[in-house]
């Protein structure tokens, strides 16, 4: 039974039929009612169509869109083969739905093809038969011919006047037992030669009035050779016969005759040459049975050759125009560009496959040792299941073998395979150029355990983080994180106390969208809520965690962040699903909890003055003062300085710094418990003992030799004044 083909016939009423068969998109769903393409229909789920309502009835559909009683409904499947319905693209995510839609882009033209084979009609600008469908020839075209005319009526049912050519009816294709009722002769005219005219009838009746009982035969037959139309035998003619016939004679009967003639039969040596012509011979004198097939010869304007094939056994159902259409075609195994041939049903699969293999551009082959010795199309991708083993030079360049033993060269290897070997298990895909067994390194794919391990993580993933309106129920493991729509707030799971605790994270969690919705083309999107930078955002596509990159410019895999456009390092697919959450973005940090915030954590000088309760403007000079009473806080004020005297000063409280460079002159009378100033000097002798020298309260003097020479020197007690001498060394004067 056919792969793609559903046919019914119309009742009147009924509009929806369904599609057994599967397809890849809608658009390659044809429907066409008695063999003409309609578009008039709707599909009301992917397995159902539905004829649309019409303005008014048509040849082939009633008003409301249901095809006539009779009609033919054909529903097939014709998916495209001029260009692949899937783009792999360099750096593009492996999927299964994209590798299903190649393989069964593949699947279903080769179906489709079988059942085209199988029914004899293929879309080539070949032979056609009656309704315009291009027919194939095989060995034997009287058989080609039976089977498409089987093939036609098993889809239109039945064959009208309109499927009869003109003037191919003969007398011998009517049966001879058929019964055919008078009202359905016509009365021809007199243009009308051989059937009755309604004068002919009106003799007819004429004769059978004036004929009576009592007529003698001499009657009867004086009427009849009277007649100037008649056909009689009479005896001016049986003179003549005699005259011919030296051995007749007068008195032979009619019976005689008959036996003499009987006795020596009428054959070609009683006829003259080119005697008997077409008036001499009646439309149906002679049938196909008096006529041995030796005795059939070429007509008048019949092509040489065409008499030996009508005299064939077999029945012939073509017309003349359709032997028209394979005259002088001939049969050919392999398929060429030549409008002249015919191509066999082997020929047809045979180029079908191969034009459909290269279609999906992937041929794949075990390890790097079993390239194919016929080097594929420049762009086929050869997948190597298993590189493992294979030495890569620090160039980038590797070498294969195929079946046969010839080298292949491998170029463009990623950087990180190269100058080692290629761990077990990890999959290369390969560019055939086309020629000299040379392929270019386009990808490699993980290894089972590692592609096992990524789907581990990712449902792992899926059961650690959750999304919703109210807090899981079942299945909650300490660690698990929820966000709660409905609170807008991320929780996770503490299994020590069985509850949902809110996280105390450093920003908001956004469950955010990617606009404009994937078309299979698009690789830049607008992201809601977007972070400042791309390992904020989890996103995956189709299941696959996509990998976050620094930078602005698109990368060769996942995506990177500019701004708030996310640019991904390929387009997804059309209708891709994906879900991204942005964490820990600088959108705001929500409130801290109490006594978190330390002052390590604060940066400096962050705290500006409009953050702090201070009641009034500021002052330059003024200090701030906490205020008294319910509205604490601060206040700028000014140093009250009316009431500050020594007694107010606490004993070592006046830094240097409050001290001027140069102290005004003080009078000693005004100072009280002032000790005499000394001096004291410090050297080693000779021998390293240490020497001091004293002023002695201030009463002796130091010469300025000895005081050049201390190693140190001390000034005990008050009222010095120093300076710098021509040495640079620090002196006292009291």
């Amino acid at each position: 039974m056919p792969f793609a083909l559903f046919t019914a016939t119309g009742n009147g009423s009924t509009k929806q039929f369904s599609i057994p068969f599967p397809y890849v998109k809608k658009d390659h769903i044809v429907v066409a009612l008695n063999n003409v393409a309609n578009t008039n229909f709707t599909f009301i789920n992917d397995t159902t169509i539905e004829f649309d309502t019409l303005s008014s009835a048509t040849s082939t559909q009633e008003a409301s869109g249901a095809p006539k009683t009779g009609v033919g409904i054909e529903i097939s499947r014709d998916t495209p083969l001029t260009n692949a319905l899937v783009d792999f693209v360099d750096g593009s995510t492996l999927t299964a739905g994209d590798l299903d839609t190649a393989v069964l882009q593949l699947l279903y033209g080769i179906q489709e093809a079988k059942d085209e084979a199988a029914l004899g009609i293929q879309n080539t600008p070949q032979g056609q038969d009656a309704n315009n469908k291009p027919i194939i020839n095989v060995s034997d075209p009287t058989n080609a011919q039976d089977a498409v005319t089987k093939a036609f009526l098993e889809r239109v049912g039945s064959i009208t006047s309109t499927q009869i050519a003109d003037g191919t009816i003969v007398n011998a294709d009517v049966n001879a037992s058929a019964a055919i009722e008078g009202s359905k002769l016509q009365a021809a005219s007199g243009s009308n030669a051989g059937s009755m005219s309604a004068s002919d009838k009106t003799k007819l009746d004429g004769i059978e009035l004036s004929a009576k009982d009592d007529q003698t035969g001499a009657e009867i037959k004086s009427l009849y050779e009277g007649e100037s139309d008649t056909n009689a035998f009479t005896d001016a003619l049986l003179a003549k016969l005699n005259a011919i016939e030296s051995n007749a004679t007068t008195d032979q009967t009619i019976a005689e005759i008959k036996a003499l003639i009987a006795g020596s039969p009428l054959d070609a040596s009683h006829l003259a040459s080119n005697s008997v012509g077409t008036d001499e011979i009646t439309n149906s004198s002679v049938t196909n049975n008096k006529l041995a097939d030796a005795e059939l010869v070429t007509l008048a304007g019949m092509q040489s050759g065409t008499a030996s094939k009508l005299a064939s056994s077999t029945e012939l159902t073509s017309d003349i125009a359709d032997l028209n259409q394979i005259d002088g075609l001939q049969k050919e195994t392999v398929i060429s560009d030549d409008d002249t041939k015919f191509p066999t049903s082997g020929a047809v699969v045979d180029y079908v496959a191969a034009q459909l293999a290269p279609i999906g551009g992937l041929e794949a082959i075990a390890n790097e040792s079993s390239f194919p010795n016929t080097q594929p199309q420049s762009g086929v991708v050869i997948s190597i299941a298993d590189a493992g083993g294979m030495a890569v030079a620090s160039d980038g360049t590797a070498s294969g073998q195929t079946v046969g033993g010839t080298t292949v060269n491998i170029t463009g290897i990623a950087t990180n395979f190269r100058g080692s070997s290629v761990a077990a298990g990890v999959r290369f895909l390969v560019v055939s150029t086309g020629a000299g067994q040379n392929y270019t390194y386009h990808k490699a794919t993980l290894k089972e355990d590692d592609l096992v391990g990524l789907s581990g993580d990712i449902n792992d993933f899926a059961e650690r983080y959750r999304i919703g309106s109210s807090f899981p129920t079942s299945n909650n493991d300490s660690g698990d994180l929820f966000w709660h729509t409905t609170l807008g707030k991320l929780y996770v799971y503490n299994g020590t106390t069985s509850a949902w605790e809110e996280t105390q994270s450093i920003g908001n969690f956004f469950i955010s969208t990617l606009s404009p919705a994937f078309d299979g083309s698009t690789t830049n999107f607008t992201l809601s809520n977007a972070p400042t930078s791309a390992q904020q955002v989890l996103l995956v596509i189709e299941g696959v965690l996509q990998k976050p990159n620094s930078g602005t410019s698109a990368p060769s895999e996942g995506f990177a962040l500019d701004g708030g456009t996310v640019k991904l390092s390929a387009a997804p697919p059309t209708g891709a699903s994906y879900f991204a959450v942005v964490m820990g973005t600088t959108v705001n940090i929500g409130t801290p909890s109490n006594n978190t915030v330390t002052e390590a954590i604060l940066q400096s000088n962050v705290v500006s003055e409009e953050k702090l309760k201070v009641s009034n403007s500021p002052t330059n000079g003024y200090f701030l003062q906490a205020q008294s009473g319910n509205s604490g806080g601060l206040t700028w004020a000014e140093v009250d300085l009316t009431s500050l005297n020594a007694a107010s000063l606490t004993s070592g409280t006046i830094p240097d710094a409050r001290f001027p460079a140069t102290l005004p002159a003080i009078s000693g009378a005004n100072l009280t418990n002032i000790s005499s100033p000394e001096v004291y000097g410090f050297n080693t002798n000779a021998a390293g003992n240490l020497i001091v020298t004293s002023t002695n309260g201030g009463v002796d003097n130091i010469s300025g030799t000895d005081y050049d020479a201390f190693e140190d020197v001390i000034f005990a007690a008050t009222g010095f004044t120093f300076s710098i001498n021509a040495n640079g060394k620090l002196i006292a004067t009291i």
